[in-house]
């Protein structure tokens, strides 16, 4: 049995995540070399599969994000904070 550090487990799980949407990516362009072009008069492979759009979504899922709200609040605190200190 091992141990891994939070950052190892979250690269191990976003190689996965980056393995999955390279497979996706292989399948959409069979599927759109062999049905999509057939029927449309203008096929995009975009309309198939957007990589950039899924790897945003793999990015988000790692990184910390905070709330514009909770950024405001908190400098309020620090403006009362530090008008009160100065009295």
């Amino acid at each position: 049995m091992f141990s891994l550090y939070k950052w190892e487990f979250e690269a191990i799980i976003r190689g996965l995540k980056l393995k999955e949407i390279d497979d996706a990516e292989r399948y959409a362009a069979r599927l759109f070399n062999e049905r999509y072009v057939m029927n449309a008069k203008k096929p995009k492979f975009n309309k198939i599969f957007n990589r950039k759009k899924l790897e945003s979504k793999v990015s988000e899922m790692f990184t910390e994000q905070k709330k514009p709200n909770q950024n405001r609040r908190l400098q309020l605190m620090k403006n009362v904070q530090k008008a009160f200190s100065n009295h």
